[in-house]
């Protein structure tokens, strides 16, 4: 299965809280800490992380997700496949790779994923999200992984992202896979 999560809340959260953006990114980084761990045990085959858009994108973020990017991005490991992903533009990429087709032959979807793929940066898209989870208080993707989460089930949650914790992710899974017949229903 393929969780993608959008991340979002962190300086929302900080305000609310009467804290400092750094106390917003250690408690983020607790929570991508608990959503690696119940993913892994879910057996989650790809948990896909959504941490800021291209139009979202500030030079001096790159200072405060070094450390975050360090810690997750090297580390490695063979149950599951965990991506961050930040500065993205999915929109420009699918525009790019529908302008790239031969416009008098017929566009074949699989084809079109094919060039999708070679338009990316970074590893290979690991295929189609099952469950897309968006917290924050927005309601909407921020450009994220627009292909890929065409037939995803969508569970927006207004919860900011350093508060969602391992109990929520957990039921979520679990009413996911009921859903599916994946579990029983109790």
């Amino acid at each position: 299965m393929h969780v993608a999560i959008i991340m979002d809340g962190n300086l929302a959260w900080a305000a609310q809280s009467g804290l400092t953006a750094k106390a917003a990114q250690v408690a983020a980084e607790k929570a991508i800490r608990e959503a690696v761990e119940v993913a892994a045990r879910a057996d989650v085959a790809t948990l896909t992380l959504y941490a800021l858009s291209a139009g979202d994108w500030e030079p001096a973020f790159a200072e405060k997700i070094s450390p975050l990017l360090r810690r997750y991005l090297l580390a490695e490991g063979s149950r599951m496949h965990v991506r961050l992903i930040f500065d993205c533009s999915s929109h420009d990429s699918l525009v790019r790779a529908a302008m790239s087709q031969d416009s008098a032959s017929r566009l074949d979807p699989d084809e079109f994923y094919r060039t999708l793929q070679g338009l990316q940066d970074s590893t290979p898209l690991p295929g189609p999200v099952d469950l897309l989870i968006r917290t924050g208080c927005g309601g909407n993707f921020s450009e994220f992984m627009l292909w890929e989460t065409a037939h995803a089930e969508v569970v927006s949650m207004r919860v900011l992202w350093p508060d969602f914790n391992e109990a929520q992710f957990k039921r979520t899974l679990h009413e996911h896979g009921s859903r599916l017949g994946l579990f029983g229903s109790g």
